[in-house]
């Protein structure tokens, strides 16, 4: 997150509610190399709230197999959905969900006064 924060592509604020977040990781040898954080709060989707793998391990379909756990635990759960916000700078991001299949599908829009 702090990562995120300080590339302008998150506010300084946790927006999750631990009581309803799940995750699936990828470890080795007790070190986490990356995460994703999902709601579980709407029935018909799981909501990624945050997601990465340690820069070390990047290029390594890491996050491919993360996604796969992922789907496969909102499919089981009978999501019809899954989703994320991603910032319109988080080109990185942006490739690893189109990547795993995600597309766009609203714009949200605003004016900062």
């Amino acid at each position: 997150m702090a990562e995120l924060i300080d590339n302008g592509f998150g506010t300084a604020a946790t927006v999750w509610n631990d009581k309803t977040c799940g995750a699936v990781y990828a470890e080795q040898d007790g070190k986490i190399l990356g995460h994703i954080v999902y709601d579980t709060e709407k029935p018909e989707r799981l909501w990624i709230t945050l997601s990465a793998v340690d820069e070390i391990y990047r290029g390594r379909g890491i996050y491919t197999i993360l996604h796969k756990y992922f789907e496969q635990t909102a499919k089981e759960k009978g999501c019809k959905y899954i989703s994320s916000y991603v910032h319109v700078n988080n080109l990185v991001r942006q490739k690893s969900a189109e990547k795993v299949g995600m597309q766009p599908r609203y714009h949200l829009m605003i004016k900062e006064i």
